[in-house]
């Protein structure tokens, strides 16, 4: 299961670990709670070594809601790794 912490003061939400279908509830909240309260939100995937196609979905999905709602995200992981091919898969 991954770890998900919240660093106020960078406005970060820091992912770490495996990413299965059993974390997307908690990354969902996650992404409402803090994306809701803020103008901006970085969520931090670079310690997150592969991500379901379920979290995948659900990550899209809640970025999408903040974002209509007019908090900017932004999204960090590592460059060629699997969760960036995961990423990538939604804009082809």
């Amino acid at each position: 299961m991954a770890e998900i912490a919240f660093e106020r003061g960078l406005r970060r939400l820091r992912v770490a670990g495996p990413c299965t279908a059993r974390d997307s509830t908690a990354l969902r909240e996650a992404v409402d709670v803090h994306g809701r309260s803020a103008a901006r939100l970085t969520i931090d995937l670079t310690g997150v070594p592969s991500i379901s196609p379920e979290v995948v979905s659900v990550l899209a999905d809640s970025v999408g809601a903040v974002e209509a709602e007019g908090c900017r995200v932004t999204i960090v992981r590592k460059c060629s790794s699997d969760v960036d091919h995961a990423l990538r898969e939604l804009h082809r």
